[in-house]
């Protein structure tokens, strides 16, 4: 044995640096950049799963022949009849969804601060807009003009005729939701369950400009209605169980639309004839979303995805039903990572649906720890569609439930506004219940059962600790609320967003109690469970004060609390580099307190 394999193992062993030379100096350094490299390796793999490329809604070009979409900062064209995406414009600076101007073969698209008018035969710019931090805006196709409107207004829709339609949320007590016409109310409801759309505008015009279509939960379920543009003559045109909703109406009345109405965790494409009856036009247990009708009618395009595929961009011949595939960026994503399935628990007299997912080399022998992943809105949902969040907690080993608590879109709107006056308490509980029912499970670890979420999912997080201190025993919150007493005192705070919360939560003279039992600050003294919270300080939906808050107050009672802070973020993550920082402080928190692994960074 050579002196310098003994002089190496000796300063290993006894870390005696005296001993150890330059050469065995060397070795260690080796060994330890093999390691970091090899963890980071690791890390990055997983996070693959969540940093995918992503598309805007496609737009027809007017003459029919072209489609058109932004992605990783560029303006992208597929030219038919083969419909081979190509760069279009280069730049890092192209986004949201590309708008055909009307009987023009021009386009409108944002890019940074400005919207480019492009005439797409001679690829020339014709014109720049500057929108500067104008937030709610929309451009005119047949006046060719932007419209700037109140950040009170919603989902503003201009007709062929200039008839401009928008919903606004009344100032007092009874929060109504107005459907307005040229600032006229011409339909009015009170409730939540469509000031809100997750997925796409609910309001739209027919191709006269004669009638306005727009969505509403008044049968129940949220459902399409018209009425005219002086306000009578109001109509439901849809019906039906389950939720319809992101719709287009063609010139002889015919609505094309999403519905999950076949299973309430899928959206698949629908046809409502102007004969009145449904049609499927297309369904394979996934997700629909973004349909673009071309301006000929005989075409559509649309986005779809799987649990296991990420969203691409297809087209159907409205003739033959064909579908034809027009994007495959995201064909390197190894498909098959994790497994999910719909699964139901019961949560008191309620019935819980979630989807559950389950590592790729899961055996049914074997002992996993689990995390209950929390959506936000509330009014949203976790459906059969890729959720790169979900497949990269799956891909370190870990059994995913991903719960619709009371709250959640697509169940009606009983379901939906079931925590109107009351949040904080059948949503909490309902996630307390996901982890009963995890440990009722053969393969589950009953003491490794972790929680976490973002924005409204975040809020639930830091309050299910607090009020079940016993259930998790790892939490992760991204920008969640801790303190309802004070979050509308944020001057900053978005007023679409104020609005949205005061239709949960009601007004604090009002609903005082209410604001105290369903603030996580309150329950911070029992907080067990050690919790990594994570926020960016350019927050304007829930302000970064407020994770402040709760990360001072456990701070002060000796709980075990880290708090992130990223600089120039806003609500999410809108830098890859934070969220990456993110999903990996994140993973090696579970890691430690789930699976006793790595040590945490407190920086």
């Amino acid at each position: 044995m050579n002196k310098s394999f003994i002089n190496f193992r000796f300063a290993f062993i006894k870390k005696k640096s005296s001993v150890c030379k330059k050469k065995d100096r060397s070795i260690l350094y080796f060994i330890a950049v093999v390691f970091v490299i090899g963890f980071s390796a690791s890390c990055l793999k997983s996070i693959q799963y969540e940093n995918i490329t992503s598309y805007s809604k496609p737009c027809w070009s007017y003459d029919s022949k072209n489609l058109l979409y932004t992605s990783a900062g560029k303006l992208w064209l597929a030219e038919a009849p083969e419909f081979k995406p190509r760069v279009f414009y280069r730049g890092k600076e192209f986004k949201g969804n590309p708008i055909c101007l009307s009987k023009h073969n021009l386009i409108a698209v944002q890019k940074a601060d400005e919207v480019w008018i492009i005439d797409i035969q001679k690829r020339a710019v014709q014109n720049k807009i500057k929108i500067n931090n104008k937030s709610n805006w929309l451009i005119d196709p047949w006046q060719q003009r932007i419209v700037f409107r109140d950040e009170t207004c919603l989902w503003p829709a201009i007709s062929s005729k200039n008839n401009l339609a928008e919903v606004k949320r009344s100032q007092d007590y009874f929060g109504r939701n107005e459907l307005r016409i040229n600032d006229k109310i011409v339909f009015s409801e009170t409730g939540i369950t469509w000031i809100f759309s997750p997925y796409g505008s609910p309001l739209s015009w027919s191709p006269d400009g004669s009638r306005l279509y727009f969505i509403s939960a008044k049968s129940g379920w949220s459902k399409i209605y018209s009425i005219n543009f002086d306000g009578s003559d109001l109509r439901q045109e849809t019906y039906g169980d389950g939720d319809d909703r992101e719709f287009t109406v063609l010139s002889n009345g015919t609505i094309i639309f999403v519905s999950n109405r076949l299973s309430r965790a899928s959206w698949s494409l629908w046809m409502k004839t102007n004969k009145g009856d449904c049609k499927l036009l297309f369904d394979h247990g996934g997700f629909v979303k973004d349909v673009a009708v071309a301006h000929d009618e005989k075409s559509l395009a649309f986005q779809y995805s799987t649990p296991s595929e990420p969203f691409e961009i297809f087209i159907m011949n409205l003739l033959d039903k064909k579908i034809y595939q027009v994007t495959r960026a995201n064909f390197k994503i190894k498909r098959g990572i994790s497994s999910a399935e719909v699964i139901n628990y019961r949560s008191k007299d309620r019935i819980i649906e979630a989807i559950l997912y389950k590592p790729k080399m899961f055996t049914a022998t074997g002992r996993y720890p689990a995390i209950i992943r929390v959506h936000g809105g509330p009014s949203m949902q976790s459906a059969l569609a890729w959720n790169g969040l979900d497949h990269f907690l799956a891909s370190n080993g870990y059994i995913v439930l991903a719960p619709n608590y009371t709250g959640s879109v697509g169940y009606g709107r009983i379901f939906e506004e079931s925590n109107l006056n009351r949040i904080g308490y059948e949503d909490c509980e309902d996630i307390a219940e996901a982890a009963n029912y995890l440990k009722k499970l053969p393969y589950i670890i009953g003491d490794a059962i972790g929680v976490m979420g973002s924005s409204y999912g975040g809020y639930i997080t830091n309050l299910v600790i607090g009020k079940y201190p016993n259930i998790f025993s790892a939490a992760v919150s991204w920008y969640g609320i801790s303190d309802w007493l004070t979050i509308f005192d944020f001057p900053k705070l978005h007023p679409i967003v104020k609005h949205f919360f005061l239709s949960r939560i009601g007004y604090k003279d009002k609903n005082y109690l209410l604001y105290k039992e369903a603030s996580p600050l309150t329950y911070a003294e029992s907080i067990k469970t050690p919790l990594l919270i994570a926020h960016g300080d350019d927050d304007i939906v829930v302000p970064i004060q407020q994770s402040e808050l709760l990360y001072s107050k456990m701070r002060s009672l000796n709980k075990n609390v880290v708090i992130i802070k990223y600089s120039g973020q806003a609500h999410g993550w809108t830098s890859k580099k934070a969220k990456n920082d993110a999903y990996k402080r994140m993973i090696k928190w579970f890691n430690r307190y789930l699976k006793g692994q790595y040590k945490i960074d407190k920086r």
